[in-house]
Parts: structure tokens; sequence; C-alpha cells
């Protein structure tokens, strides 16, 4: 079966001017837009310098020259994740903030941009943003069930105090990684991470006798909830 024009996994400059003569043919902005988005989602998943560098260029094009309305959020989610894959961690906020604007400005679109955020904000982690990456998770639903949407959800509210919340994310997490195989040494760590988060226990309310003799007593009409993570003394 022959390759599709627009799923090269190569970029010479043969191949270059290949694909932009096809692409001048093409009738509408749309279809030009989805075009490029298509080559560059390609070249990003090989994961190959040139082909990182070939993603940037083609979003690039995309975002200058064909900006249809339905295929920003995809450019900027591209755009967001190679800059992430090159350590430019604000430039990758600010590509995905701007995915998000585009599916806030077009409902119908849907990317996996608010756990790409929320994944980079919980694993950095970047806790200025932790509040807006589970509003963007809340806002737009976590659309693939995948282990990172649920992952950073569980960190982030970990980290947030919001232990019993994370524990049951966490699980979800889990539950969605199993079987997997060939995970990287961070992705990993992280799922070590996870399963410390799932295992957390609650530690029983201080006994009501005990806590009348104390220098500051409880407040009777609070509803806080003491955890520890299991194992812990």
């Amino acid at each position: 079966m022959a390759k599709d024009w627009f799923r090269r996994t190569t970029w010479t400059p043969a191949d270059r001017e290949a694909f932009f003569a096809r692409l001048r043919r093409s009738r509408t902005t749309f279809h030009k837009a989805q075009y490029l988005c298509l080559q560059a989602g390609t070249f990003l998943g090989c994961r190959t310098p040139e082909g990182t560098a070939a993603a940037l260029e083609l979003t690039e094009v995309l975002l200058r020259d064909y900006p249809d309305p339905f295929e920003l959020a995809s450019a900027h989610l591209i755009r967001a994740e190679y800059l992430e894959s090159q350590g430019d961690v604000p430039g990758a906020v600010e590509a995905y903030r701007h995915a998000l604007q585009a599916q806030r400005d077009h409902p119908r679109v849907r990317t996996t941009a608010p756990q790409g955020f929320a994944w980079l904000v919980a694993t950095r982690p970047l806790p200025d943003l932790y509040r807006e990456a589970l509003a963007g998770l809340d806002e737009f639903g976590e659309t693939d069930g995948s282990y990172r949407s649920r992952g950073a959800r569980a960190l982030i509210q970990f980290a947030l105090g919001d232990r019993a919340a994370a524990g049951r994310s966490a699980r979800l997490a889990l539950e969605a990684a199993a079987g997997r195989s060939g995970l990287r040494a961070s992705d990993r760590r992280v799922r070590e991470r996870l399963a410390e988060v799932a295992a957390a226990e609650p530690v029983a309310p201080p006994d009501p006798a005990t806590a009348s003799h104390s220098e500051h007593p409880a407040d009777p009409g609070a509803r806080t909830c003491h955890w520890r993570p299991s194992g812990e003394s």
C-alpha cells in the first residue's frame, strides 16, 4: 500500500519540495491546514531531531498561512509538545494555553491538550499552575481517560492536600497503565510515585477526650481529613 503523501517519515529537500507541491494543489485552507497537522504529528511521533524540527516548521506554516479554526488547537498542541521535548517549559506552557483557548473558541474541537498541559504541570512540577491545570481537565473532560490525565490529576490533588481524591485518581491511573510496556525511565518514576499516592491511608482523627485537653482544641464543626502515606509512622 502506498504511503500517504502527508505522512512522510523523512524530510529531505526532495521530500519537502514534493510535500509543498502537493499542498499547494489542495483546494481549501481547511484541507491545507489538516494536511500540515497530519504531517507535523507524524514527524513529532518519529522522535528524531529531524522529525521534530520539521514538525515545528509545518505548524509555523499552518499558523502563519493557513490558520483554519478547526486545526488551530492541534497545531498549538503539536507546538507545545515540541517545545516541551526541547526543555522550553515557558514556551510549552504558552502553547498549551493557546491550544486550550482554541478549543474554547470552537467547542466542537477536542484534543489532548488539557491532559498534556496537566501532565507537564504535575511532573515538572509547576505548583503555581496546579489549579489552572485541574481547571482545564474539569472544563474539557478527560477525553482520553488515559494514564496521563488521571495520573496528572492524582499528583496535583496530592500536592494540594486532597489526599482522598488523589488516591482514587492514582488507582484509576495505575489501572489504565496496567499492561503497558516500554516505559521510559521518567514514566517509571511517575508510576512509582502514583503507587505511593494510591497506597496512602487515612490517619485516625484525634481522640475527642484527648483533644479537649489540648492547648488548641479542634473546631467541632471542621471537616478536615488527615492523611499520611501507607507505612509512615
